[in-house]
């Protein structure tokens, strides 16, 4: 029997607004200093250096009224957890990247992709970044349509709940037995973004 919990924290209308402005902020950043993160992306998950290397592309313009709004553009800095932060950047590069590209049907032709490496003693946070890699992989793989329209819900709408609702069976198979994981909304998408993004370009070849 698979254990499979998923946890939704998009209670209040708090963690909404963060969540909305953790993605324009990610969009934002892909279009000031997409050079500098794409090469982050393929950078270890986890280890010690993880900080120091995004540090620089993160301070941008980007925390301001226009993008993340009122009630954070006044904060001095926007705190993310770094699963969160790199799945809203993959998103961002999907819609940039293969935004105008019609959805692929499937990618069963695509035999492998290469996600960050990990160290040969892997931390909690590669082990835990490889697990959700393989679970948004094989989601991505057996739904790609249902993994297509739950990346075009807006954040934290009745369409997004709903959408979830549809991929957490599939979500669910692909779990490991006897693994139990417990995943915030944000989470789910980046474990669908990158996959979808790193399948799509092994099919399509890089857009820059």
């Amino acid at each position: 029997m698979i254990a499979f919990s998923l946890l939704l924290l998009i209670a209040d209308a708090n963690s909404n607004e963060a969540r909305a402005a953790v993605d324009k902020y990610a969009a934002c950043i892909v279009q000031q200093n997409g050079y500098r993160v794409r090469p982050l992306l393929d950078q270890p998950v986890g280890d010690k250096g993880e900080g120091a290397r995004w540090i620089d592309v993160l301070k941008t313009k980007c925390i301001d009224q226009a993008t993340v709004g009122d009630k954070f553009a006044d904060q001095a800095q926007m705190r993310f957890s770094p699963l969160v932060i790199r799945g809203a950047v993959f998103e961002a590069l999907l819609a940039k990247d293969y935004g105008n590209v019609a959805n692929v049907d499937s990618f069963d032709e695509v035999t492998s992709v290469k996600y960050a490496p990990q160290g040969a003693q892997p931390s909690s946070a590669e082990a835990a970044y490889a697990l959700a890699m393989d679970i948004g992989e094989c989601t991505v793989r057996k739904a790609t349509g249902a993994s297509y329209a739950f990346l075009a819900t807006t954040v934290g709408a009745k369409d997004e709940r709903a959408a979830t609702k549809t991929l957490v069976p599939i979500i669910g198979t692909c779990t490991p037995s006897g693994v139990t994981m417990e995943f915030s909304m944000s989470v789910i998408r980046g474990m669908i973004a990158e996959p979808m993004y790193r399948l799509t370009k092994a099919k399509m070849g890089a857009q820059e």
